[in-house]
């Protein structure tokens, strides 16, 4: 699947490794960016705000991770384990390790 047209290629595949897994909903990384949460990491989120999905609480594990991108996080792909199979995106001060 592409979003960026037929022929333009899709720079987030290029830089960080996003795309789609057979079975998976939701494109993601299983990219482990140094500094940040590894892949395979049990996590809970600690921080929720309005309209966010998912209540403080909520337990998963982390799929991957990009760079800070001048934010002061890392931003992680989740997989709650309520939502099996299913990536989330989240930014790392909403979670903590388990």
């Amino acid at each position: 699947m592409r979003l960026w047209g037929k022929t333009e290629p899709n720079p987030l595949e290029a830089d960080f490794g996003i795309r789609h897994e057979s079975g998976w909903v939701g494109a993601f990384t299983r990219r482990d960016v140094e500094g940040a949460i590894p892949a395979g990491t049990r996590i809970r989120k600690v921080v929720s705000e309005e309209g966010d999905g998912n209540p403080v609480g909520t337990r998963g594990i982390v799929l991957g991770s990009m760079p800070k991108l001048g934010y002061p996080w890392f931003m992680y792909f989740v997989q709650w384990d309520h939502l099996p199979r299913r990536a989330v995106a989240c930014p790392g001060f909403k979670i903590d390790i388990e």
